[in-house]
């Protein structure tokens, strides 16, 4: 008889899918309105230590990944309402950016926030932006608008490459940014490309970071409510897979959601945006500190003292009645003698002052003659020092090293031409046959411009050693002027009492120092004043420095030289240098 089947042969029931969220979030973060607040007033009162910097942030990744909508969203959480700045286009099937733009995210109506977002051209397999020009980038290579070209890379021929980039041209934090739908489904190309990148970057010092995008749409957990993103496993696992792929730590890499079909801010999205923007600042924050061409101060000056610098040169006076202490200024063509001559002068009268021409368009040399010029004190008076400008030097042309020479003796006339081809003879009209004190060379100053130093030629640094041994065995005390420290150091340029601090400039001129022999401590780095209208009291505190101890040396040398027990030149008691 049949009968109902025994419980017994009934088919078990199949283990429940595991629960696709964790019971507790794996990373924590406070949602909650006062911790938004704080994470915007943070990212909102962000300042470099030093005053111009800007931190770089550049975004790279695969096509598509929402580079621009990133950028986007983040300038809409710090406006406070929905910004479309960075274009993007949902239709493109391949890379909308194309060229090299970098976004600055405005303050208020003067000022810009001291960070930048650089967007550039997408990774793709075949096409896509060249990873070399991706390294150029790193390195501030690549000027603004540069239209990159995924069958070439950026040459240094090219008016798009940037052959002298600053920190601010250098990226501080490499974003990869990644659509969270497509980590599985990466070819092993673009993950080698991301690797090379990384590689250059960690070469470079450059922190890395990842940000996960569109997680709203591979996770429908995270579209019904983004706060269950660090439960969300699935998510987890994709950004594991990722961060063993490409190398970058787990705690570098942040989800957010972009705002795309938005037209009102989110505070749980905005609280990921500003989680994953406080990490980035602080990141590029520390590489900046890191590469910082800062030390602490090595030379002490006394900035807004000039008053003090200034009266001293004003009330200097030979001991001897009618002496007058001559400054020769000498060096390579275009380096800024006549230039500080005219600082000099501006500094000393307390108004710009240009009697001595300059050309900037010159190359050279634009003063042909001997030149003295004196600096009127009042109507009646002059200052007892004046400066002589000379040819300069070249490494075939340019002035004579004999002219030169003859100058220190007090051999050579006002206005006489330098001729690069021939020295002054004893029976030209411009040769002093009786040369008075006066004629007579007390400081010899090499000026040297400071972008220039690891360039000057084997036969320039001769022709300098070649003047400053006649110097020496003539006893005349040898200083050397750096001009020209604000192009040469962008730090210098932002705020020119860095001066002491950059170890780039300390560098150029410990080594001049060792090329030449002029001592660290005769070597003084000013400014010119070239484009400026109105005078600085800090570029005055470094040019009042100088004249202070030229005029100091080239007193000492007077003294030296007129004391009835002056003994034949010898090592032993050769004056100081300086």
């Amino acid at each position: 008889m049949g009968g109902r089947s025994s419980s017994s042969s009934r088919p078990l029931s199949p283990d429940p899918p595991p629960a696709p969220i964790f019971s507790k979030p794996w990373r924590t973060i406070t949602w909650a309105d006062k911790q938004r607040q704080s994470d915007l007033q943070y990212v909102k009162d962000y300042k470099p230590q030093t005053d111009g910097q800007q931190l770089r942030i550049l975004l790279h990744g695969p096509v598509g990944a929402g580079k621009s909508s990133f950028i986007n969203s983040v300038q809409s959480v710090l406006h406070g309402r929905m910004s479309t700045h960075a274009l993007v286009d949902n239709t493109s099937g391949s890379c909308f950016t194309k060229k090299y733009t970098t976004h600055k995210i405005q303050k208020d109506q003067q000022t810009f926030y001291p960070f930048v977002f650089t967007d550039i051209m997408g990774l793709a397999t075949d096409k896509g932006v060249s990873v070399d020009d991706v390294k150029l980038a790193l390195k501030g290579r690549v000027k603004e608008d540069y239209e990159f070209n995924p069958q070439s890379t950026l040459s240094d021929g090219n008016s798009f490459y940037n052959k002298h980039p600053t920190t601010n041209d250098k990226v501080h934090v490499l974003v990869c940014v990644i659509d969270a739908n497509t980590v599985a489904n990466m070819t092993e190309e673009t993950v080698a490309k991301i690797r090379n990148i990384r590689i250059e970057a960690s070469k470079l010092k450059i922190p890395q970071v990842a940000i996960f995008t569109k997680i709203d749409a591979v996770c429908p957990e995270i579209k019904e409510d983004v706060k269950n993103v660090y439960k969300v496993k699935s998510l987890k696992e994709e950004m594991e897979k990722f961060s063993v792929n490409v190398g970058i730590p787990i705690n570098c890499i942040f989800p957010v959601k972009n705002y795309h079909e938005e037209i009102d801010l989110n505070n749980e999205v905005d609280s990921l945006i500003l989680t994953a923007l406080k990490h980035l600042i602080n990141f590029g924050k520390d590489c900046i500190n890191f590469h910082s061409p800062k030390i602490e101060i090595w030379r002490s000056i006394n900035w807004g003292d000039n008053q003090s610098d200034l009266q001293y040169v004003k009330n200097y006076k030979p001991q001897t009645d009618g002496q007058q202490l001559r400054i020769l200024l000498h060096g390579p063509v275009g380096a800024g003698k006549s230039s500080f001559i005219n600082s000099v002068q501006s500094v000393v009268k307390e108004r710009m002052y240009r009697q001595a021409l300059v050309d900037n368009t010159s190359q050279g040399g634009f003063t042909k003659k001997y030149t003295t010029y004196k600096i009127q004190k009042d109507q009646q008076t002059f200052y007892p020092f004046v400066l002589n400008d000379i040819m300069g030097l070249a490494p075939d042309k340019g002035v004579s090293v004999d002219d030169v020479k003859l100058a220190l003796k007090g051999r050579v006339k006002e206005d006489y031409a330098f001729n690069p081809e021939s020295t002054l003879l004893e029976n030209n009209p411009f040769y002093n046959q009786h040369p008075t004190t006066n004629d007579k060379v007390h400081v010899l100053v090499c000026v040297i411009d400071a972008n220039a130093v690891a360039n000057i030629t084997e036969r320039i640094v001769k022709k300098i050693c070649d003047i400053r041994s006649e110097a020496s065995k003539l006893n005349i005390p040898q200083v050397a002027i750096f001009t020209k420290i604000d192009q040469a150091c962008p730090e210098i340029k932002q705020d020119v009492k860095n001066v002491y601090k950059v170890k780039s400039l300390k560098e150029k001129m410990e080594k001049f120092s060792v090329d030449v022999g002029i001592p660290i401590n005769c070597i003084f780095p000013v400014e010119n004043y070239h484009d400026e209208i109105n005078l600085n009291n800090d570029v005055g505190t470094l040019i009042l420095s100088a004249l202070k101890h030229i005029i100091n040396v080239g007193d000492d040398c007077i003294n030296f030289h007129k004391s009835p027990n002056v003994e034949p030149y010898t090592s032993e008691n050769k004056p100081n240098t300086c």
